[in-house]
């Protein structure tokens, strides 16, 4: 199969150290991956660092499926190793993908992805491209800290290797190469809301801007936040007076609109939503931090 071939390490190792873009073709499948013929060289590239014709993520447990299928098989791939001592040399399909997948990919855009594999920071997802299926479409890291708005002990407690997800291009590094992912960007974060992301028009029955009656819960509220560091001082907004209980619990939110010289606020106690504005210059999360304190507090 590989007969009367001339072995050119010298090019293969230019290869490796040019990072460019080369044409291969599969001539035969292992339990491990596919080979086939680059430089002279057998190159032999893991099906973990392939994309396109497996048709899912177990290929090493369904080889056999796919010995008739991927033999011929042309792919655009890079060499990521190259040892003439042992005469191994190593292909990714995955990294001649990731060239065009960061320009392609934007910023705040939802796909569907495969996770790959599980990390204990996170986990290695890859693109599925709508149109073939496979796994094309660029692959990264879904960071542990990035799955939930509530706290992850352990990846596999979120996502599982081989599971579909949807979730966001959270930011993407070109320079570097890198696509990060995010699951929960899909969801708005719980401690940012607004009120009429919270109350549809027809659940209200009274917008007052100047509070009538404080419930007792409210006043707490204003009184532990002045507590904090940072804060200069809490003046009641707007007031809502809901058709019917929502909740007993007493809940606090920061609004998404932000303020020159603080954040709004929305508490809830009974029916009443309350609007408090916080005026102080601490960031986002320092401001987070207060409300989750007062929470606790307030429990």
């Amino acid at each position: 199969m590989f007969l009367q071939r001339v072995e050119d390490w010298p090019l293969a190792q230019k290869m490796l150290k040019e990072q460019k873009v080369h044409d291969f073709q599969v001539v035969f499948v292992n339990r491990g991956g596919v080979r086939g013929d680059l430089a002279g060289i057998e190159a032999f590239m893991p099906f973990s660092k392939m994309c396109t014709g497996l048709g899912g993520l177990n290929a090493a447990q369904h080889y056999k499926k796919l010995t008739s299928k991927l033999p011929g098989l042309k792919l655009r791939v890079k060499v990521v190793l190259v040892e003439p001592e042992t005469r191994t040399m190593i292909l990714s399909e995955r990294e001649a993908i990731m060239d065009d997948a960061v320009h392609k990919v934007q910023p705040g855009s939802t796909v569907t992805a495969v996770v790959r594999n599980l990390v204990p920071y996170g986990a290695f997802i890859s693109i599925r491209d709508p149109e073939t299926g496979d796994l094309s479409g660029g692959h990264g890291l879904l960071h542990i800290s990035d799955m939930s708005w509530d706290q992850v002990g352990m990846p596999e407690d979120v996502v599982s290797a081989g599971e579909e997800i949807r979730c966001k291009i959270k930011g993407v590094d070109k320079a570097k190469r890198r696509i990060y992912f995010s699951l929960k960007l899909m969801e708005d974060d719980p401690l940012t809301q607004t009120l009429d992301k919270l109350f549809s028009p027809e659940m209200r029955d009274t917008v007052t801007e100047v509070p009538v009656n404080i419930p007792q819960g409210v006043k707490d509220i204003c009184a532990e936040l002045e507590k904090e560091e940072g804060i200069e001082s809490v003046v009641l907004g707007r007031q809502v007076e809901e058709k019917r209980v929502v909740s007993q619990d007493l809940e606090l939110w920061i609004a998404k609109e932000r303020l020159e010289d603080g954040y709004n606020l929305i508490t809830r106690a009974g029916r009443t939503v309350q609007e408090l504005k916080v005026t102080t210059d601490v960031p986002l999360d320092a401001m987070k931090s207060a409300v989750q304190a007062v929470l606790r507090r307030l429990a």
